[in-house]
């Protein structure tokens, strides 16, 4: 009867679920095994301000994972070389930004598997996390990527235009802990060193 008239209970404990399933392969909190309490990633790069952004963490001693679009790294290979040159993990956030359940099966790998390449190419890494653009992926794609070895990533915490923290699951705001924190490329840097510092002390 508690889960019929709570939906959002419901869906939490789906995530769960599929959490537990997929030995965490599918990731909207840090798994509590791996002892961290925020991890902070990065979408829709490399961009120019993306170097800005490497520059900021290494004065903060923060280390960070970057989804990335293929079109973007074909245009800046030099900054993704930097990314990992700096120590950073790297993943793929599709060859271009658009909502993948709009895509066929083949499409969807097709777009996966040229990616990857182009990003193993550039910087010689083996790409194994991925994260959808708009969080939006269909049930086949998701199953396809973790046959593939892929972990595939959503996030905990957003960061709103106004620079504030925007929880997925409201519970988690009195917690704060195991959180995957969305910023982007785009993002000012006071946006995300202020964010960043707001975290790291809880």
């Amino acid at each position: 009867m508690i889960l019929k008239n709570n939906p959002k209970l419901i869906k939490f404990c789906l995530k769960r679920l599929i959490e537990i399933i997929t030995n965490y392969r599918v990731r909207y909190h840090i798994p509590p095994r791996e002892g961290k309490k925020i991890l902070f990633t990065f979408d829709d790069g490399p961009l120019p301000n993306t170097l800005n952004i490497l520059n900021l963490l290494d004065e903060m001693n923060v280390k960070a994972v970057f989804f990335l679009i293929a079109e973007n790294i074909k245009k800046y290979p030099g900054i993704t070389k930097e990314i990992v040159n700096r120590g950073h993990l790297i993943g793929l956030h599709g060859f271009n930004h658009i909502n993948m359940k709009e895509l066929s099966l083949f499409e969807f790998s097709h777009q996966i598997k040229n990616s990857s390449v182009i990003i193993e190419n550039i910087c010689g890494v083996k790409i194994r996390y991925f994260r959808p653009p708009f969080g939006q992926i269909n049930f086949i794609q998701m199953v396809r990527l973790l046959i593939n070895g892929f972990t595939v990533f959503f996030w905990s915490c957003g960061v709103s235009e106004a620079g504030k923290l925007d929880f997925i699951n409201p519970q988690k705001k009195n917690s704060f802990k195991n959180l995957i924190v969305l910023l982007h490329d785009y993002n000012s840097l006071d946006i995300i060193g202020k964010n960043i510092k707001i975290l790291n002390k809880l």
